[in-house]
């Protein structure tokens, strides 16, 4: 039961996540052309429309199983016996606040520069123990990320103080 109700209640923080960013995030992030069939929001959109059908798909089952069990009700979803512990998820703060860290410093410093101690540090955060190893994976794949989207995909990066 209790892996039912972490079902519902991820599911109700993923369509409360996929509401917010398709109707606040989106909008304001991404410029449409007016009389444009396909704008540049379609994607984006569409992959947050898949991951709400999904995040409802978990709340439904999770009220189906709930309901037939008999257990469906705000005190049991809510109880002090099914309270979070939050310790587990501190390892998920500290990545989370870590990226969006990484956003912010990337805007300054460019891609390159923010993106090899933020890999390296990932690295270490997943387990790996030689910071050499995760030094030269980094650079060589910030590089090659790099090289690949600015070259063959024109995408162009926020550049840094020195120009790339």
């Amino acid at each position: 039961m209790e892996d039912k109700i972490r079902d519902l209640r991820s599911g109700i923080a993923i369509v409360f996540l996929s509401l917010i960013s398709y109707l606040w995030l989106i909008p304001n992030q991404i410029s449409v052309r007016k009389g444009v069939t396909i704008g540049a929001d379609y994607f984006p959109k569409l992959i947050v429309m898949i991951v709400g059908i999904c995040g409802m798909v978990l709340v439904i089952q999770g009220l189906t199983y709930l309901h037939k069990k008999g257990e469906l009700n705000l005190s049991n979803v809510l109880g002090i016996s099914n309270v979070t512990q939050l310790k587990k998820y501190l390892p998920h703060v500290i990545f989370l606040l870590s990226s969006v860290i990484y956003l912010i410093v990337m805007q300054y410093s460019g891609f390159i520069i923010a993106s090899i101690p933020f890999l390296i540090f990932l690295l270490l955060f997943f387990g790996h123990s030689k910071i050499a190893w995760c030094s030269v994976v980094s650079v060589i794949f910030v590089l090659a990320i790099y090289l690949l989207f600015s070259n063959v995909f024109r995408i162009r990066f926020p550049a840094g103080p020195f120009g790339f």
